[in-house]
């Protein structure tokens, strides 16, 4: 197989390809969700990210929800009171929270 290194690290020419069409699709689908939407899901982000601060947060636009996922989350930060808040306000305002094996997945449904 061959191998692409960029910044000292390589990468397999399938993983790079994986990684590009996630882009090419987030990308894409961003332009399907409007500007409130889009709105509430940076403010989600920012949520997660002040509760989640040692872990990596991002945020995606899918099909049908704009993701934010958070990679392997410290057990102290879930937790923590300010977890406990940010869910309870995920639920009162119908994001759903999915729970994975590596991490927390904040799914927010268009309105």
């Amino acid at each position: 197989m061959f191998v692409i290194r960029t910044n000292n690290s390589a990468t397999t020419i399938a993983n790079w390809a994986a990684v590009e069409h996630a882009k090419a699709l987030n990308a894409q689908y961003e332009s399907t969700f409007s500007l409130s939407d889009k709105f509430k899901a940076d403010l989600v982000e920012r949520l997660v990210k002040a509760t989640f601060n040692s872990s990596t947060v991002y945020k995606n636009f899918r099909q049908q929800f704009i993701a934010i996922k958070v990679c392997s989350p410290l057990i102290e930060e879930l937790i923590s009171d300010n977890c406990r808040l940010l869910f309870d306000a995920c639920h009162s305002n119908n994001i759903e929270i999915v729970h994975t094996k590596t991490g927390v997945i904040f799914r927010i449904y268009p309105v």
